[in-house]
């Protein structure tokens, strides 16, 4: 597993207890985090690669649930939380009063979070009285806008059709992809959900310009004249040495009446702008503020042969006079 570059995979009726030590579910380069219950059922547990750095939140869980809940901390990246939990089909309805504690608690943490694990809940399903628990967590989903990322069915037999194991985030748009991967090792499909990983964005380009904006040119004259210019031949012998000198003296004075400042200039975050595209807007435009000002039928009539797209203005700076005077009457015959 650890050469298949999943970071975090967490399980469901686990099936382990205190005679289960770690060493004995072992998965090399991994670390595990378990909450077991019995031999018999129920558990649930993390894997997650050991060079993540991270920490287990007990702090955020109810004692009456079922979860694991850790945060992680990665390079160039804030916090977030991570969270497997198991419902039984036997659960009673204080499951979901318990659960929704635990959403608030992980809520109020004000992190990217995610949410998964077999909830029995079938999702598929119509909101109805006769479903109370898929509505339930629906309305919990809803409250604190959580979005579902698995869409389709995650438990697939002979006779049914399920959607029952969940992940669900706050941030959605975090996720370049998930999805179902139908395997044959249990009933239950494996669900997954691909992170982004963060993005160090580049510095704004700046250039250093000179602030002309109280710039004097008689008092700043008047000051070069007295600087001590005679350093340039009692100090240096060296051309570049005395080129040094002079500049030195040259920028103080400079720097006094014409600060250096950074402004930021444009990146090409459009590279598909060229300047050809860049003309036939100008031309449009051109053709939109003279229609607007004359209100001529001729300089409006731009609008009507192609609602300002490019083509159209090659196609209408290429047509005869003659001809665009005519396409009013051909338009209005055509429409009777």
């Amino acid at each position: 597993m650890a050469n298949k570059f999943i970071d975090l995979i967490a399980f469901n009726e686990t099936r382990l207890d205190a005679n289960i030590t770690d060493n004995m579910v072992n998965i090399d380069g991994y670390d595990v985090v378990r909450k077991d219950r019995s031999r018999n059922g129920g558990g649930v547990c993390i894997y997650l690669r050991s060079s993540i750095n991270y920490k287990v939140r007990n702090d955020l869980v109810p004692t009456e649930l079922e979860v694991v809940c850790i945060e992680i901390t990665k390079p160039h990246s804030k916090p977030f939380l991570v969270t497997a939990v198991y419902r039984p089909p036997s659960a009673s309805s204080e499951f979901f009063d318990h659960f929704e504690k635990l959403i608030k608690a992980i809520d109020y943490e004000n992190k990217e979070m995610f949410i998964l694990g077999d909830l029995n809940c079938d999702m598929l399903k119509a909101d109805s009285d006769s479903n109370i628990p898929t509505k339930k967590i629906k309305s919990l989903y809803e409250l604190y806008q959580l979005t579902q990322l698995t869409n389709e069915a995650t438990r697939v037999t002979m006779t049914t059709t399920s959607l029952i194991d969940d992940i669900v985030t706050n941030t959605p748009e975090k996720i370049s992809d998930s999805g179902v991967i139908h395997t044959g090792i249990s009933d239950h499909s494996l669900v997954f959900a691909i992170r982004k990983i963060s993005i160090v964005y580049k510095q704004e380009n700046t250039i250093e310009v000179r602030n002309m904006k109280n710039f004097d040119k008689e008092k700043f004259t008047k000051e070069l004249l007295k600087q001590h210019w005679e350093y340039v031949y009692f100090f240096a012998e060296h051309p570049n040495a005395m080129w040094e000198i002079w500049k030195n003296l040259f920028l103080e004075v400079l720097d006094k009446h014409a600060p250096l400042q950074h402004k930021k200039i444009r990146s090409n975050k459009v590279p598909w702008m060229t300047s050809d595209i860049k003309k036939l807007m100008n031309t449009r435009d051109n053709f939109k503020r003279k229609a607007i000002l004359t209100n001529n039928e001729n300089d409006w009539l731009i609008k009507t042969l192609g609602r300002w797209t490019s083509d159209c203005y090659e196609r209408y700076i290429r047509t005869l006079k003659e001809v665009l005077v005519s396409v009013p009457y051909k338009i209005t015959a055509s429409n009777h």
